[in-house]
């Protein structure tokens, strides 16, 4: 899972490499574990690549949720 840039300034690119075909959720929290923003997605070729704008948030540390076919994955997104 790779996100880019991090830092930011609000609009990012979400990378997913997978093996076919999968389901994708992520998910947006604050630091307070508070949810902001979220998507369903569906992958059917090797990698997902989503942009995701964030930019009506305020500066500071947030935390990306990555489901990818029943594992999870947590990634911190700085907005500056």
């Amino acid at each position: 899972i790779i996100i880019s840039p991090n830092p930011t300034t609000g609009i990012f690119t979400l990378e997913v490499n997978i093996d076919g075909r999968s389901d994708i959720q992520w998910e947006l929290f604050d630091g307070q574990g508070k949810m902001l923003k979220k998507s369903d997605r569906k992958a059917r070729k090797s990698n997902l690549l989503t942009t995701i704008d964030a930019s009506d948030l305020d500066a500071g540390t947030y935390f990306l949720k990555v489901r990818v076919d029943g594992q999870t994955y947590t990634k911190k997104v700085l907005i500056q």
